[in-house]
């Protein structure tokens, strides 16, 4: 399997404020994004002309869980781990668990990156490389914060139910 690079890109900008923080006393008072379909649809555009293309390898949606979720799905998926890192000065919080259906984390072979970036651009859609698939390696690096191996997840995120519901 070719090397990849994994970017986050998103119909409106890349860090969405419609998060949930216990920072802020429990409530988020912060405008939420307001939706605009059309930009949705140049989202959706481009990941479908991206994968014909052969410039997207994988794409998830980070309306669940955020960057870390998607990145976790992807890692167990592919059987490989990946090493994520955060914008600078960008809060860990909002970075890893911010979640909406209009961004995206993508795989991309690093043979189409230039390819990849010149069409979002061209287009308008913002895009940030946020990591690479490490190939071989077990585990899931945000650099700067923590690691988890891949052996850990299945435990870690296995049958929540019994544990939540049980007397």
């Amino acid at each position: 399997m070719p090397p990849k690079s994994i970017f986050c890109t998103a119909a409106y900008s890349l860090v969405q404020v419609n998060v949930y923080s216990p920072r802020e006393g429990g409530s988020d008072a912060r405008r939420l994004s307001e939706v605009d379909l059309a930009r949705e649809q140049l989202l959706a555009d481009i990941l479908l002309a991206g994968s014909r293309d052969g410039l997207v390898s994988a794409a998830l949606d980070l309306d669940d869980g955020g960057v870390l979720r998607a990145g976790v799905e992807a890692a167990l998926r592919g059987e490989t781990g990946c090493r994520i890192l955060l914008p600078e000065g960008a809060d860990p919080f909002v970075a890893l668990f911010s979640e909406s259906s209009a961004r995206v984390l993508v795989a991309v072979p690093r043979t189409e990156e230039t390819r990849f970036t010149s069409m979002c651009t061209a287009r308008g859609l913002p895009w940030t490389r946020i990591g690479v698939v490490d190939e071989g390696a077990d585990d899931i690096e945000i650099q700067g914060q923590f690691s988890v191996s891949l052996a850990d997840l299945p435990e870690t995120l296995g049958p929540w139910h019994p544990r939540l519901f049980s007397a």
